[in-house]
């Protein structure tokens, strides 16, 4: 059996954030929704299923702060699943909300864009 291949490039991936928000449990409402998914699917690196929750959550509630929060959290779902162009609209959604933030994982994944076009990828 062959060893999964090692892209030498990974140091160049950001490490996960997570909001204060999300870091401990609201009551109820869309806000717990979304924490829900960020303790669990999220936080266990099970980027694909975070992302279906995620989608699922935004088809039912749209409020503003969390909605952003939200899309926050998909970009990164995106960028971890190397989607970078996904992920990078996710983050131009943010960008208002969160423009720091964004303006990092944005050229992140810009660089990691050019890393697989380096590759063929």
């Amino acid at each position: 059996a062959s060893e999964p291949r090692k892209n030498v490039f990974d140091q160049n991936l950001l490490a996960p954030y997570v909001f204060p928000q999300e870091q401990n449990a609201p009551l109820a409402g869309e806000n717990f929704l979304l924490y829900d998914i960020v303790a669990t699917s999220f936080a266990q690196g099970n980027y694909t299923q975070a992302l279906e929750q995620l989608d699922d959550l935004l088809r039912i509630t749209r409020g503003g702060a969390m909605t952003n929060r939200a899309e926050f959290y998909r970009g990164q779902c995106h960028y971890f699943l190397e989607d970078y162009r996904d992920a990078m609209r996710c983050f131009l959604f943010t960008k208002s909300a969160h423009p720091e933030l964004s303006n990092l994982w944005l050229d992140s994944s810009l660089d990691n864009i050019q890393i697989q076009k380096k590759e063929g990828r």
